[in-house]
């Protein structure tokens, strides 16, 4: 639906027709400005596949494929080729992962995550997707580190976190610095026993650092900062966002 819609209004555009047959074929390296929403729960407390797409300039929704699982509490990433999605609150399906081939308007199966789990970060650093922390059943947190090679398909283990890290949320900057607004259990007087932190991980050297605050380099920063303290990631999962500046410009 949307690589049609994207060959008619082009030639819209141009002034031009198209035969309806080629019109229906997927338009391969075209993408478009397009807001996604995938999963979360119904109504009814039901756990989703459906996804749908928001078009930016023609201010309208568009039902797109359903993913193949069930999903809430799942974890989003863009990359330069696909969305990938994974984990979730259901039980079946909280060890997996797929991606949205936007070239073909299709989702495809990729690797397991290693571990069942949901409400954790999930990013793309140079190539590969790092899993962080999360959530399990029966499990208070994460502290696991997992990184993911597309080009071999496979996840692998790294050197575990410092401390366990719940509902986490993360913007990364100078494709090296991994910054996450997180929580993580407490002996204390809190409601739920938890805190929020923020902590940095370098992925070039795997060395982790407590931060006083993310990098308040835009409404996206401060909106994780807002949130951070909040129980608001339970109900909602957003799209990391990576930024290209210098570390230590991203600092000042």
């Amino acid at each position: 639906a949307v690589e049609s819609h994207a060959l008619k209004g082009e030639n819209f555009h141009l002034g031009t027709q198209v035969n309806s047959s080629i019109s229906s074929q997927p338009r391969f390296g075209q993408n478009m400005d397009v807001i996604m929403v995938i999963g979360g729960v119904s109504e009814g407390g039901d756990y989703l596949s459906e996804c749908v797409g928001y078009f930016i300039d023609e201010d309208r929704w568009v039902n797109l494929p359903h993913t193949h699982n069930h999903l809430d509490g799942h974890a989003v990433v863009v990359t330069e080729s696909y969305l990938y999605v994974a984990g979730s609150m259901e039980p079946s399906f909280a060890k997996t992962m797929e991606r949205y081939n936007p070239g073909r308007n299709i989702w495809e199966q990729v690797s397991n995550l290693i571990t069942r789990k949901h409400s954790f970060g999930l990013t793309e650093v140079k190539g590969n997707l790092y899993s962080i922390g999360g959530r399990g059943y029966f499990i208070p947190g994460f502290k696991e580190v997992a990184v993911y090679n597309p080009d071999q398909d496979k996840w692998h283990n790294l050197e575990s976190a410092p401390k366990t890290l719940q509902d986490v949320k993360v913007i990364t900057i100078d494709n090296r610095f991994v910054y996450m607004a997180a929580r993580t259990p407490v002996d204390g007087d809190n409601e739920d026993g938890l805190r929020s932190v923020i902590i940095r991980y370098d992925v070039d050297t795997r060395q982790w650092q407590d931060c006083e605050s993310l990098p308040l380099l835009d409404n996206y920063c401060c909106f994780q900062m807002v949130v951070g303290n909040t129980n608001f990631y339970h109900t909602a999962s957003f799209c990391p966002r990576s930024y290209t500046l210098d570390h230590e410009e991203a600092k000042r």
